[in-house]
């Protein structure tokens, strides 16, 4: 069980630390521009959506909702509790960030749940909507 608690710790610094401290200065009303002198560039992905809604992706685990340019709300990755697995390994669920404008589905693209295993072999993994 020590292991899965230090496993998910590890996931969500990775996270923190892809966003880094500057995600904390991201807050409603920022401009696009803003966003981008505030994270030192610009997203690694784009989701459009409608009513000028767009999904702006740091990495896989960080993301901010933007309406008309302007920040909405931002979004981390989750690390759901897993389960130890013997010697043989750890199980783990991360829910992923994902940035929905109400009342519209997120667009589809590897998931919005992660699952994987941790094997003394590497890890198995598989992505679930």
């Amino acid at each position: 069980m020590k292991s899965i608690v230090i496993l998910g710790v590890a996931i969500m610094a990775l996270a923190a630390c892809a966003a880094g401290p500057k995600w904390d200065k991201i807050v409603p009303g920022m401009t696009g521009q803003m966003v981008m002198t505030e994270m030192k560039g610009g997203p690694s992905r784009i989701d459009p959506y409608a009513e000028g809604y767009s999904a702006w992706f740091y990495g896989e685990h960080s993301c901010i909702l933007m309406q008309d340019d302007k920040v909405v709300s931002k979004e981390l990755s989750e690390e759901k509790g897993g389960i130890r697995l013997f010697k043989l390994g750890a199980s783990k669920e991360i829910k992923k960030a994902g940035c929905v404008p109400p009342g519209q589905q997120r667009a589809v693209r590897g998931g919005t749940v992660e699952r994987g295993t941790a094997t003394p072999f590497g890890t198995i993994k598989q992505s679930e909507e």
